[in-house]
């Protein structure tokens, strides 16, 4: 309550409130879905001829695919 009357009232500096904006931005560890949807496509055209040594690459790419699209950051601007 003390919070949302702070902010009613205008006062959050005043009462050492501090507000911040939680940004989303692309996640720069993530391939683009473009790599990864050609990734899956070499894969699949490899088929049963699948060596474990081979497409390497490509496996790495689709396991980076897995990672969150969007990070989270806390914007400190005011």
């Amino acid at each position: 309550m003390h919070f949302l009357r702070s902010l009613y009232t205008q006062n959050l500096q005043k009462e050492k409130f501090n507000l911040r904006r939680l940004k989303k931005i692309p996640n720069p560890n993530r391939p683009s879905q473009a790599e990864i949807n050609s990734a899956r496509n070499i894969l699949r055209l490899a088929g049963d001829k699948l060596d474990m040594t081979k497409h390497l690459k490509e496996r790495e790419i689709i396991r980076q695919g897995r990672k969150p699209r969007l990070v989270e950051i806390l914007d400190t601007t005011y």
